[in-house]
């Protein structure tokens, strides 16, 4: 249970983190590599396969965050951009 918290803007900072946490572990079980299921009771060897899994994870989001920022780079270059709400008006493809 949630314990409660005095103010409402801590209870929403704390739902924001949770939320962004699940995301990203949701987004790491999908590149799992190795397969879903650990077969070795080793707890060392289980701790390396989600850290590799996290790397994995991380370098996936780091490098979609750089194709971004080079692909908006771009087009603000050419002068198809203005600031913020050009960015934001970039359909997805």
């Amino acid at each position: 249970m949630m314990p409660r918290f005095p103010r409402q803007s801590s209870r929403y900072q704390v739902d924001a983190i949770t939320n962004r946490t699940e995301a990203f572990h949701g987004f790491a079980a999908h590149l799992v590599i190795g397969g879903q299921l650990i077969g070795h009771n080793d707890p060392d060897y289980q701790e390396r396969v989600v850290k590799f899994n996290e790397l994995i994870s991380n370098c996936a989001i780091h490098s979609t965050a750089l194709n971004i920022t080079e692909a908006a780079n771009a087009l603000a270059a050419e002068g198809h951009l203005g600031g913020r709400a050009g960015v934001v008006a970039v359909p997805a493809a």
